[in-house]
């Protein structure tokens, strides 16, 4: 069995100040939830040694299930790279990741492509 990577803190955000700044806007945030979402993302950063940076960005309610996101900078490239946006047009300045359940395996998202920008445009 392959061993798992070493957890990276070092590109992650304070989430104890961002529950602190969820909280006074009246969010309601889970202690163990918050811990188990640190040490995912220490794990992602771990695996993933191209992530310079990682935040929660916060959790999406689905109709079937709940979402929560990171934003980082970094990230694996996919190997379709010629479709997506440029960079210097900031729409993938960021790169996410999402998981449905504190702890839980990280999916990073695919870069935003220029033909979804314009149908977005058309919303």
């Amino acid at each position: 069995e392959e061993p798992l990577p070493a957890p990276r803190a070092d590109v992650i955000t304070d989430i104890d100040s961002d529950a602190a700044a969820w909280r006074a806007a009246g969010v309601q945030v889970d202690v163990d939830e918050l811990f188990k979402l640190q040490l995912s993302m220490a794990r992602l950063a771990g695996a993933d040694e191209s992530i310079q940076t990682l935040r929660l960005w916060g959790k999406l309610y689905g109709r079937d299930a709940d979402y929560f996101i990171a934003e980082g900078t970094g990230g694996k490239e996919e190997e379709d790279a010629e479709d997506k946006e440029a960079p210097e047009t900031e729409a993938n300045k960021h790169t996410y990741w999402v998981c449905q359940f504190a702890g839980g395996p990280w999916t990073q998202l695919a870069p935003v492509r220029p033909d979804a920008i314009l149908v977005a445009k058309q919303i």
